[in-house]
């Protein structure tokens, strides 16, 4: 993970068009901390982050370049380009969205769409799998409900097959 709090804090300093000196002072530390930060040599301490995000008046996640409304946008042009290939081209839909879930692991969007571009009949365990951890993360109901429905319909699927 690329953490950009120096870039950020740099930003922020140059927004309020104070020194580092002046952010240095206002928050007990040294113009050499401050220099360090900016050009990623070191980070702040842990304690300093809230102080920091209060100084600029930013939240936590801002102050450490995180944008929930971008990250929101871009999984969804992610769903969007997958769900065009989703028929035509499962294959391709499913690269599309795994290398989404590598920059957002866990997302329950991206696990959802997983599980309708995995084979069932080649994958069954996989998408179980899948399906057992949207259910465990997501809150939204309609996204638990497919989920249930995939993983009961496999599991069913798999007694079948043992039974013959």
């Amino acid at each position: 993970m690329n953490l950009l709090i120096g870039s950020q804090i740099r930003s922020l300093r140059k927004q309020k068009g104070i020194t580092q000196e002046q952010l240095g002072a206002s928050l007990g530390i040294s113009t050499q901390a401050v220099s360090k930060w900016e050009n990623n040599i070191a980070l702040p301490d842990i304690t300093m982050v809230p102080p920091l995000a209060n100084f600029f008046n930013v939240s936590i996640d801002e102050l450490f370049g995180h944008h929930l409304n971008e990250k929101t946008q871009k999984i969804k042009e992610i769903c969007d380009q997958a769900y065009v290939f989703r028929e035509s081209n499962p294959s391709q839909a499913r690269t599309l969205i795994e290398n989404g879930l590598m920059s957002y692991p866990d997302d329950d969007l991206l696990l959802n769409h997983l599980l309708y571009v995995c084979s069932t009949s080649e994958e069954p365990d996989y998408v179980i799998s899948v399906a057992s951890k949207l259910i465990s993360l997501t809150n939204d109901i309609a996204v638990k409900y497919d989920a249930l429905r995939f993983s009961h319909m496999l599991i069913r699927l798999k007694g079948r097959r043992s039974m013959l």
